[in-house]
């Protein structure tokens, strides 16, 4: 245990990788990691480190994180020319895993709005209720969900299969936004089930979803850390990391460890359309080279 206690004092003591902290936030005293980034953004432009590495793959489509960056700054441009999205307006997203969900999700927080991450699989009555709790000023969703819930939403819409690549090449040049975002401003809204009732929307802010990244990575430099102490031998395999993603972006596990965890690490995301299909995975896992 004296092992494990001293490694974690090196690793979040004065000058360590993961330095510890006390800071007032929102008027509390909080322990925080020092040298931390402060918007999503700024997670998201670190990765011009992995830019030649593909990230997200789906069918045809192989996007590296170079491709990524540029269309998520064009996204952003377009929602903000054609939509007026500006801090603070939400921009629901109602449409099966795909590139264009995660563009759609970094291009909004990106410009300081808040993503309202719409579960696929609702029905009508459930998605109505959920655009009238979160009241989006766009909704970005792909046609098969766009037909499940009719005409009936008074808000400006963005169909994945009609409209999306219109935003995707809106400005090919443009830069990620530069607009102001506190680490304490709002960045997602997540549904919960709604088992007993209405799902509630959890409100997430940059500072939330950062410290998760945060706190993940520095976990397991400890327990590398800790291996190398005991003598064991603990090393990640060779080559870039790829996951296919089976969890879906609405969910914790598909937009927090998928999404997040995989752009930070430089990692791989596959993922494939329609029901399961245990050849068609498994030719994935072979093709793609998954690891995870």
């Amino acid at each position: 245990m004296a092992d494990a206690e001293a490694i974690r004092a090196e690793l979040t003591g004065p000058g360590g990788m993961f330095e510890v902290a006390t800071e007032d936030v929102r008027g509390e005293p909080m322990d925080v990691f020092r040298a931390r980034k402060r918007s999503l953004r700024e997670l998201l432009a670190s990765s011009e480190a992995h830019l030649d590495q593909e990230f997200l793959v789906l069918g045809d489509q192989r996007l590296t994180f170079g491709d990524h960056l540029s269309q998520v700054a064009s996204v952003a441009a377009a929602m903000q020319d054609r939509y007026g999205i500006g801090p603070g307006d939400r921009v629901a997203i109602l449409a099966a895993n795909s590139p264009e969900w995660l563009l759609t999700w970094w291009a909004t927080v990106s410009l300081g709005a808040v993503a309202v991450a719409m579960n696929s699989l609702w029905t009508a009555d459930e998605v109505a209720y959920a655009l009238g709790h979160s009241r989006p000023s766009l909704l970005v969703a792909d046609a098969a969900r766009l037909e499940r819930i009719g005409s009936n939403r008074d808000l400006a819409v963005a169909e994945v299969e009609a409209d999306f690549e219109g935003l995707r090449t809106h400005a090919p040049d443009a830069d990620l936004p530069d607009l102001p975002i506190d680490e304490d401003d709002p960045a997602l809204i997540l549904y919960t089930s709604g088992t007993t009732g209405r799902p509630k929307g959890a409100l997430i802010s940059h500072r939330g979803l950062l410290g998760f990244v945060d706190v993940t990575v520095f976990g397991g430099m400890e327990r590398f850390a800790r291996a190398a102490s005991e003598g064991r031998e603990l090393s990640p395999p060779e080559g870039q990391m790829v996951t296919l993603l089976t969890a879906p972006l609405f969910h914790v596990s598909g937009l927090f460890a998928g999404n997040l965890l995989h752009l930070t690490l430089g990692a791989k995301l596959v993922m494939r359309s329609g029901r399961f299909d245990p050849e068609d995975v498994l030719r994935l896992i072979q093709e793609e080279r998954v690891t995870n």
